[in-house]
């Protein structure tokens, strides 16, 4: 895909993200500057989680979701069922948390309605998070997808949205969730320059060259 030249560049040198020996399964960046910290993302199809055996495994951090929209033309605000307890356990066993939340917002008003939900549970488990709540909208190939033909500029009021409802009603610090097709078809160049971005890869070195956290 092209890269847009008017979004920061990355920084990293993508020939120094490797695998190592003892945790070939983990990606560490070997560069000056920086340090890599392996962490997870949960949601309630985890079931119960030992969190103490992640934090002894390794494992630095957790973004957890806090609730989530659901496919369908009702749309249905949902908490995760396991929200309270996974933030509860990732912040007793010593890894530095942050949350997430799955969007099928169409508009402004849904996207803010989102992040009320989500500040809501945050306040209700009274962890303070470390790492920002990640506003994660997504297409749905496989269902009913209700945001499945949305634009790139109500993408960005969306996003916009979800970000001033947070932190006008919080401490948290509201940030976005991408992948290599959204950054380049769903997300604007001004949003993608405003926002912190926590990047989903599978691929052994990032396919990005944009400034971004990774996954």
């Amino acid at each position: 895909m092209e890269v847009d030249p008017d979004v920061k560049a990355s920084v990293y040198d993508a020939s120094l993200f490797v695998h190592p020996e003892e945790n070939p399964q983990w990606v560490v960046y070997t560069g000056d500057g920086y340090e890599c910290l392996q962490g997870i993302d949960v949601s309630e199809h985890q079931g119960t989680i030992d969190w103490q055996a992640v934090a002894d495994a390794g494992y630095r951090f957790a973004f957890i979701r806090v609730g989530y929209r659901g496919y369908g033309e009702a749309g249905t605000l949902q908490e995760d069922a396991m929200a309270v307890e996974n933030l509860r356990g990732a912040k007793e066993a010593g890894l530095f948390v942050g949350t997430y939340f799955f969007s099928q917002a169409l508009n402004e008003k849904e996207a803010s309605e989102e992040a009320s939900l989500a500040v809501s549970v945050i306040e209700k488990s009274g962890v303070e998070p470390d790492l920002p709540l990640m506003y994660d909208p997504e297409l749905i190939r496989d269902d009913q997808g209700r945001a499945n033909e949305i634009t790139r500029d109500q993408v960005a009021l969306n996003t916009k949205a979800f970000r001033e409802t947070v932190e006008a009603s919080s401490s948290c610090r509201a940030d976005i969730y991408s992948n290599l097709p959204w950054e380049h078809h769903y997300f604007d160049t001004a949003t993608m320059n405003s926002f912190d971005i926590w990047y989903a890869d599978y691929e052994p070195q990032p396919q990005t060259d944009l400034n971004l956290w990774l996954r």
